[in-house]
């Protein structure tokens, strides 16, 4: 998902692996990071094949956790998280595996004395007896958004940062001068487009690699003068919906982002909307999908048809991005431009589907 555009390397199913000098690392790593797109990014430490044994994984620990201890703070013991999966492989109880490892760090769980330093968060993953340790840039994942109101959109399924930020990596490019979200909700859509503008807002994230030892602040200087190649300036974000309340959430959300300048929170409903910006922008939505929202059946292909309607109407020529089902984007009848990607999201597939109204 990340994208050739960002970087080279080798392609694996859910992610994709790269490689670099060792003086680059904590730029890379930074980099990587920031790309709103991200859900994990991955420090690789150490590689073991034909590990059959977790007394054998517990040694190969020991002998390798001195070169960790070099950028690693390694010796408290509250702030270490451990996560496993095993694949056809010998030793497949991840909790023996995640045993095995921390026994090899020597370090025990104690919770009753937290620690003040980062979190730092192994992933060990065992397939066919090859073991690949690696330590997480972030204990969260990097899909989750702190400046989000949760209770906003309880009970629907709220949108996820990466994959709203995705919706407008694929939708924004520099002849676009509007972005305008009719279903804006709590605001997940335009505030990462927001993001996507204010560059230094995604460099200041907090991350727990910026509390490793050795971790160098001036990467974050250099890594935003790399992302000012976006070329993503001049963008007028506005978003609508009906719920008052949700939109003043949304707007509490765009000022914890740190975008509040850049994008504007409606309210107003799907039937009133007008083009009041002009020809060249993009509609990026994710509207109401789902049994959940769904009364029926019927009221979400009304809903889709009368915003088919406006859209044709007011919109005509502008390109067009939704998160939803198949069915229901064809009750809008809008021309179809490149094939739908589909997500495995809220127990179930939505695509999303681009076009020009």
């Amino acid at each position: 998902m990340i994208g050739r555009e960002h970087l080279t390397g080798a392609k694996h199913v859910g992610g994709v692996e790269v490689s670099g000098r060792k003086g680059m690392t904590m730029r890379r790593l930074l980099h990587l990071s920031t790309l709103p797109i991200a859900s994990l990014v991955l420090l690789r430490l150490s590689t073991y094949r034909s590990v059959y044994s977790t007394q054998q994984l517990t040694s190969l620990v020991r002998s390798s956790k001195s070169e960790w201890k070099t950028f690693l703070n390694l010796t408290n013991t509250s702030n270490i998280k451990v996560r496993a999966t095993a694949t056809k492989s010998k030793m497949n109880h991840t909790q023996a595996i995640s045993d095995a490892f921390k026994k090899g760090l020597n370090i025990s769980y104690d919770s009753s004395s937290p620690s003040s330093s980062p979190s730092l968060l192994f992933h060990i993953r065992n397939d066919h007896n090859k073991i690949t340790l690696s330590v997480s840039t972030s204990s969260s994942p990097l899909y989750s958004r702190p400046f989000r109101t949760v209770s906003v959109d309880s009970g629907k399924s709220p949108l996820r940062g990466n994959i709203a930020s995705y919706m407008c990596l694929k939708t924004l490019n520099k002849d676009v001068k509007f972005l305008v979200d009719p279903f804006c909700g709590s605001g997940g859509v335009c505030i990462e487009a927001g993001v996507m503008l204010r560059k230094e807002v995604r460099v200041k994230r907090d991350l727990e690699m910026k509390g490793w030892k050795g971790y160098d602040y001036g990467v974050e200087g250099s890594v935003c003068e790399l992302l000012k190649g976006e070329n993503l300036d001049d963008i007028k974000i506005v978003g609508f919906d009906r719920d008052r309340g949700v939109v003043e959430a949304a707007k509490r959300n765009a000022e914890r982002a740190g975008v509040a300048d850049f994008v504007e929170f409606r309210e107003g409903v799907i039937s009133d909307l007008r083009n009041e910006w002009g020809e060249k922008g993009v509609i990026v939505s994710n509207p109401p999908w789902g049994k959940r929202l769904d009364g029926g059946g019927k009221d979400l292909r009304n809903l889709y048809g009368r915003t088919g309607e406006v859209l044709r109407k007011e919109f005509k020529g502008w390109g067009i991005g939704m998160l939803t089902e198949r069915r229901l984007w064809a009750q809008m009848k809008v021309k179809e431009t490149s094939k739908e990607e589909r997500f495995s999201y809220a127990g179930v597939k939505p695509s999303f589907i681009r076009g020009i109204v």
